[in-house]
């Protein structure tokens, strides 16, 4: 019998491309590998919002096309694939932050084909390790947050079939109908990607020259838009306050320090967590490599020329919409659609350097390798803190402390919680597997009938609890004795959080919560 001939297979480039396909797959897991060993690995508000949406679907419960409380931000195919992963592996924080890295992956893996489409292999090597050392990236690759990942994949998944369709002649009504479906899932998952597309569809119509494209794009656009419009009807709690503020010279004054912070990856929502040192070498690259992304259309000559431009408009785009979000409306991750476009230029250039020979290659090597050492080193520092909560003077094992504080609730018989924190009522519902219902000061939030059933459980003289972190637990010793509590008692958990046992109706109002069905008598209380 003769042996398989693996260097026969090794030399077509389908086999050769799912082997680099997997590489670059293990090579996106090793290096999330300290996130998922730490300690500190934990869910945020909003991941564990998504988290109960994909337990809900795994049950048979409702089905919700969009972020619980939303018309945007499609999280169904977020919550569908951790539903899946909760199925063969068990509801766990390391499961649900699996799935989304899995998504994650292919999203990363479509950036690769777009930029292959634009400028061969070797760019789409150089385009999808980038990424995957991005320290932008590193954390973020596994948030489940309704809609981010989706519209990574759809924007670049479009990037990819301006690609194809610019470089033929033909009608390809197809793909263009198609294009415009990806440009709607992009709108209605994130709309933060939507206008970096637009100089990608600027060069669309310079390549081909004929207007009828841009008729079936909007076609397949204006039709994902209406049955992601009839399907997706619910409540809408919450809308973005962007732009808000509007301070443009602050906005521009700010911006050097936005972009340091969304490419250091080390942020709580909007609150800074300083990063460690190989973190912040990490974060200086990216930051010069977003100035050559946009320096790149006025320095390279050549065919590539033109996609270089729509790269850079796009990172300027990017740029502009954070200018403008200011005072609250800004969060770091706002500004993650720039990686896509900076990978897709610097490849490009990079690929092309290395073509050159000489002087042109040395220095395409030494930024590989700079980006490389660099992102590989600030790998394992993502595993040493928790970006699950505001930064501290020291870090929390934050699972660990929600644990303890479920058990100490559970033992006293609680069920049902007020929280201080709008995030911690999400995080404690989804980790206590719904055992414990928990809500915020907002009687509707994003999912209503956890309001409704707390309240009942209040106002019935069931066991409740006020839970909040142990930082504010000092100014809530002042508050008691002012509204006529002071023999209430606050019990510390785990050094993280302090909890007071049955609270009254008129405490909660005191401190903002309104209360559902409360009347007068029960105020009094």
């Amino acid at each position: 019998m003769r042996s398989p001939d693996f260097s026969a297979a090794l030399a077509r480039p389908q086999v050769a491309g799912v082997l680099v396909a997997l590489a670059l797959a293990v090579l996106a897991v090793l290096t999330r590998l300290p996130q998922f060993l730490s300690p500190y690995l934990a869910l945020d508000g909003d991941e564990a919002v998504v988290g109960l949406m994909a337990e809900h679907l795994r049950n048979g419960g409702e089905f919700s096309l969009f972020f619980w409380g939303q018309r945007y931000g499609i999280a169904a195919p977020e919550a569908a694939l951790i539903a899946s992963f909760f199925a063969g592996f068990g509801t766990s924080t390391v499961a649900l932050k699996a799935a989304m890295l899995a998504f994650w992956v292919v999203a990363g893996g479509v950036v690769a084909l777009s930029v292959r489409s634009f400028a061969g292999g070797r760019a789409a090597l150089i385009a999808a390790t980038f990424l995957i050392l991005c320290p932008a990236w590193m954390e973020w690759a596994l948030q489940a947050r309704g809609g981010y990942h989706l519209a990574f994949l759809f924007a670049h998944a479009a990037v990819w079939l301006i690609a194809v369709v610019s470089g033929r002649s033909g009608p390809e009504r197809v793909r263009l109908v198609v294009l415009g479906v990806a440009l709607a899932l992009v709108f209605f998952g994130q709309p933060l990607w939507i206008p970096p597309l637009v100089p990608f569809l600027i060069l669309l119509g310079y390549s081909r020259r004929r207007l009828v494209d841009f008729a079936f794009v909007g076609v397949g656009g204006a039709a994902a838009g209406l049955l992601i419009r009839a399907f997706g009807s619910g409540v809408d709690y919450w809308s973005p306050p962007v732009p808000s503020a509007l301070d443009l010279m602050h906005g521009i004054l700010d911006l050097p320090r936005r972009v340091w912070i969304h490419f250091t990856g080390f942020y709580y929502y909007d609150a800074v967590i300083p990063p460690p040192l190989f973190t912040k070498i990490a974060a200086g690259l990216w930051c010069g490599l977003l100035l050559a992304a946009v320096g790149a259309p006025f320095v390279v000559r050549g065919r590539h020329r033109p996609v270089l431009a729509a790269c850079a408009a796009a990172v300027a785009t990017s740029l502009a919409l954070a200018t403008v979000s200011t005072g609250a409306g800004f969060m770091p991750r706002y500004l993650l659609p720039l990686a896509g476009f900076v990978v897709t230029s610097q490849a490009i250039v990079i690929a092309d350097f290395w073509r050159r020979g000489g002087g042109a290659r040395r220095l395409a090597s030494l930024v590989v390798a700079l980006v490389v050492l660099a992102g590989a080193g600030a790998a394992p520092e993502f595993g040493t803190v928790s970006l699950a909560s505001p930064p501290r003077e020291r870090p929390v094992a934050e699972e660990a402390a929600i644990r303890a504080l479920i058990d100490e609730l559970t033992r006293r018989g609680v069920r049902h919680v007020y929280t201080l924190d709008p995030t911690l009522q999400w995080i404690l519902t989804f980790q206590s597997g719904e055992r414990i219902i928990c809500r915020w000061r907002d009687p509707r939030d994003r999912y209503p009938a956890y309001p409704q059933a707390v309240d009942v459980a209040l106002l019935a003289g069931k066991p409740v609890a006020l839970v909040g972190d142990v930082a504010e637990a000092a100014a809530m010793r002042r508050v008691l004795p002012r509204v006529g509590a002071a023999d209430l008692s606050l019990l510390t958990i785990a050094d993280r959080y302090f909890a007071i046992l049955d609270p009254s109706p008129g405490l909660l109002r005191g401190l903002g919560f309104r209360i559902n069905g409360l009347t007068p008598n029960d105020e009094a209380r």
